[in-house]
């Protein structure tokens, strides 16, 4: 009894963590994202017309993985809601989730480390002041 008691508790527990991230995810969404030009108005004109090509192609593979990060959070809460619970479908839709969200993470990566390793102190100090401008603020 003490036992199916724990379960349903962790069980109860494990579906608000998910509907608390999905439910943040879905409200306030990913913060917009900057323009190029914008990234890179405070860096020599010749680097910048260097970068644009590849910042564009970089944020533009940037919003189709934010795309599969919603798309599996989607599919996690459509497999939440069915009945009955299908655990093993929720697991590698959770699964699935994960990975697009470390997909999103390793794209910025590979994109600041090539502003990182173009761009000179002072240019990389002004590209993170500018970049800051867009990020999501504390609500």
């Amino acid at each position: 009894m003490k036992k199916t008691w724990v379960l349903t508790l962790s069980l109860g527990l494990n579906v608000l963590l998910v509907a608390a991230v999905a439910g943040h995810l879905l409200r306030a969404g990913f913060p917009p994202l900057p323009p190029p030009q914008a990234l890179l108005k405070n860096v020599a004109p010749e680097k910048a017309a260097a970068l644009e090509p590849q910042l564009t192609a970089s944020l533009n593979a940037h919003k189709a993985r934010i795309d599969a990060v919603l798309a599996n959070a989607d599919t996690a809460m459509t497999v939440m809601k069915g009945d009955p619970f299908d655990e093993r479908a929720f697991r590698q839709a959770m699964a699935a989730l994960d990975a697009s969200h470390r997909a999103v993470h390793d794209g910025l990566v590979e994109a600041l480390v090539l502003m990182g390793t173009t761009l000179n102190a002072d240019e990389r100090a002004r590209f993170v002041d500018e970049l800051r401008r867009y990020a999501p603020r504390p609500r």
